[in-house]
């Protein structure tokens, strides 16, 4: 396989997603590029996920590799106007990367780290109390977390924080009955349990399965 250029990065080297694609189109003459993409709205701020799709061979449709990447339109300037571009990117240089295109020490691209550097020096720490508890939910469910009071998003996490009690616990635990809790973490990163007793639950269901919605 050809040497491709790398990008040496604090000590690592990565290939650019540009060059991925280049060998890429190189390799596989009769091969193909897609992507597919979802935009979500969150509290103030929008997500992008993008899902990307290389197959080497077009007339073998059921061989072919798969890469995701998702960008928030709050991080960064350039994201104000490019976080699909971005996701995209990204994603076409994962799925190469599955196909053994540009891989070095690590799946990710030169791109890739070089944003994830940015990032850190430039998004700003949360300011989170202790009492809080940082909750990843399907995307299906960011309606519900926002009638939370005294949620907030947390960009560099891609989580919420929501206060820790127990009106917010039984609030979690009807959601999880849909299926809309990921995992539920404390401010140590200890992960936080949600369930609850037949007692607590036959309790709930006597005041208001919604609550506190």
């Amino acid at each position: 396989m050809t040497k491709l250029k790398t990008v040496n990065i604090k000590g690592k080297e990565y290939v650019e997603v540009h060059t991925r694609i280049k060998e890429f189109h190189n390799q596989y003459k009769n091969g193909s590029l897609t992507s597919s993409f979802e935009r979500i709205e969150l509290d103030g701020d929008a997500l992008w996920i993008v899902k990307a799709k290389a197959t080497p061979d077009v007339s073998n449709p059921e061989r072919f590799f798969t890469g995701h990447a998702q960008e928030l339109e709050s991080q960064g300037y350039i994201n104000k106007t490019s976080a699909l571009e971005n996701a995209e990117t990204s994603a076409w240089g994962r799925c190469l990367g599955a196909l053994n295109i540009g891989l070095t020490d690590s799946v990710a691209t030169a791109d890739e780290v070089n944003k994830a550097i940015s990032r850190e020096s430039a998004t700003p720490k949360a300011k989170l109390s202790k009492d809080m508890w940082l909750v990843a939910v399907s995307y299906g469910h960011n309606d519900d977390i926002k009638k939370i009071k005294g949620r907030q998003f947390v960009p560099s996490k891609k989580m919420w924080a929501v206060p820790a009690n127990e009106e917010v616990r039984q609030a979690l635990f009807v959601m999880n009955t849909r299926k809309g809790i990921k995992d539920v973490f404390d401010m140590n990163g200890e992960k936080v349990s949600i369930e609850m007793t037949k007692e607590q639950e036959a309790e709930l269901k006597k005041e208001t399965f919604d609550k506190p919605f």
